[in-house]
């Protein structure tokens, strides 16, 4: 098992050191130009995206949202089907080759930009909108905010007890493994 796991870690390895080099080699030959190697990469990673000035990052980024892809797919098949482990990450890979090939990377990425950027901004003005109808409620000394506040707060300690419990929880169990540790090891010297 151990030996399956160190193949695995080496294949990745050589796979990440590799597509570094290839990087490097595709940013001096021009990733969109018309090289032998750019045409490789290009078929095999895609387009580069059009999100970064710099094209190291655009290519960086190309690669790593391929990598997802494969490693999202991959997984999701190895567990949810019948197929082997060798199906799967094989498929995982057809997968993120199609991708690749039909531009869904640029969209794929563009798409999540788009859509963290929304909801980042709408989380910032919600924060800052609540912050200020608290503010002015409490200051205009409206009572039915007084429960909300309170249970806001008794949340945030009730959230804090929680932790420190499952923490206990956890130092206890541990506890117990080291004093049945002990008490198998002091079995056996006897």
């Amino acid at each position: 098992m151990k030996i399956k796991k160190i193949g695995v870690y080496a294949i990745l390895f050589l796979f990440v050191f590799s597509s570094l080099t290839l990087v490097s080699a595709a940013v001096d030959d021009g990733w969109g130009s018309t090289g032998v190697l750019s045409q490789i990469l290009r078929y095999i990673f895609g387009q580069t995206t059009d999100i970064t000035s710099n094209e190291v990052s655009a290519i960086i980024i190309t690669i790593a949202i391929w990598i997802l892809i494969v490693f999202t797919f991959a997984d999701i098949i190895k567990t949810f089907s019948t197929f082997s482990p060798l199906v799967a990450w094989s498929a995982g890979f057809a997968f993120a080759l199609i991708a690749a090939n039909l531009n869904w990377i640029v969209h794929i990425l563009s798409w999540f930009v788009g859509i963290a950027a929304f909801l980042g901004g709408l989380a910032v003005i919600a924060g800052i909108v609540g912050a200020f109808i608290v503010f002015i409620g409490v200051n205009l000394g409206l009572t039915f905010l007084k429960p909300f506040i309170q249970g806001r707060k008794e949340m945030a300690k009730d959230t804090e007890a929680m932790m420190g419990a499952m923490r206990a929880a956890t130092g206890i169990k541990v506890a117990g493994k080291i004093a049945q540790g002990a008490e198998d090891t002091a079995e056996g010297e006897r």
